[in-house]
C-alpha cells in the first residue's frame, strides 16, 4: 500500500470516530426523578362517582358517539354502559377497579411534556380515563397503551 492511501485512510478513519464521539455527546438524557408519588390527589370517594369515560387517542371527552369511546354512568346504584345502549356493566369488575385507582402510586419520571410519546402516554397513543362526579371537577387519568 503506498504511504498516500495509507494518510487518506487514517484521515477518514479518524474523521469517522470524531463523528461518532460528536453524535453521543449531542445525545440528550431524559432527567428522571426518583420519588414514588401519589397518582390521584386527593383521595377519591368511589360513592361520589357519577360516570367514567375511557376513550382512545386524542378524542376529546365531550366526543361520547365516537367508536373508540366508552361512557360508563351509575344510574339507580348499577353501572350501564351508555355506549352500548344502556347494557348493565359488571359490578364485580367496575368497582374493584375504582376501588384500585384510589391506591395508584407511581414513580415520577419527568415533568417534560416533550417525553411522554416515549413511555406511551402522549395524548395521541395513550388510553385515557376520566371520573365524573356528583360534584366537583372530574378527574383525568392517562394511561400509556
Amino acid at each position: 500500500m503506498k504511504e498516500k492511501n495509507l494518510i487518506i485512510l487514517c484521515v477518514v478513519f479518524a474523521v469517522l470516530v470524531s463523528i461518532i464521539f460528536f453524535k453521543k455527546s449531542l445525545k440528550t438524557e431524559v432527567p428522571t426523578t426518583e420519588e414514588i408519588v401519589d397518582i390521584i390527589k386527593p383521595s377519591i370517594n368511589n360513592d361520589n362517582i357519577t360516570g367514567i369515560l375511557l376513550w382512545l387517542g386524542a378524542n376529546s371527552s365531550s366526543e361520547t358517539d365516537n367508536a373508540k369511546t366508552v361512557h360508563l354512568a351509575k344510574e339507580n346504584e348499577h353501572w350501564v354502559v351508555k355506549t352500548q345502549y344502556g347494557v348493565y356493566g359488571s359490578e364485580s369488575i367496575i368497582t374493584p377497579l375504582l376501588e384500585q385507582l384510589d391506591q395508584l402510586k407511581g414513580e415520577l419520571r419527568s415533568n417534560k411534556k416533550e417525553i411522554l410519546s416515549d413511555y406511551g402516554i402522549a395524548d395521541e397513543e395513550a388510553v385515557h380515563v376520566e371520573l365524573l362526579f356528583q360534584q366537583g371537577e372530574p378527574i383525568h387519568l392517562v394511561v400509556g397503551t
